[in-house]
């Protein structure tokens, strides 16, 4: 019974409560207390690397982006920004021989 009225008193509070914002709401910073190049600094770039590849991702699969993308003739792709960047140098290199081999010039 003395666990009961704080329960109560909580449940009765509880929709007047703001409703919680799409996490992260705000960019997220990660501080270590270490040098840079160690295990902690090379774990926590990791780690960060992936919350950002799952951000854009989302960004990118919001139904209004897609719809703008595909509007102007693109489709965006579930790759995180490390194999985006590597398709982009692979597309650079063939299209630089290409260039080359026709004797194209930027005037």
């Amino acid at each position: 019974m003395r666990y009961l009225i704080p329960v109560v008193t909580i449940l009765l509070a509880a929709p007047g409560l703001a409703p919680a914002q799409p996490f992260p709401s705000k960019p997220i910073r990660i501080v270590t207390a270490a040098g840079p190049g160690g295990g902690v600094d090379t774990t926590s770039r990791i780690i960060a690397q992936n919350l950002q590849d799952a951000a854009v991702t989302k960004i990118l699969h919001a139904p209004d982006v897609t719809k703008k993308l595909a509007s102007i003739g693109l489709e965006p792709v579930g790759q995180g920004l490390a194999e985006s960047d590597a398709y982009i140098k692979s597309e650079i290199r063939k299209w630089a021989g290409v260039v080359k081999a026709a004797g194209i010039s930027a005037n």
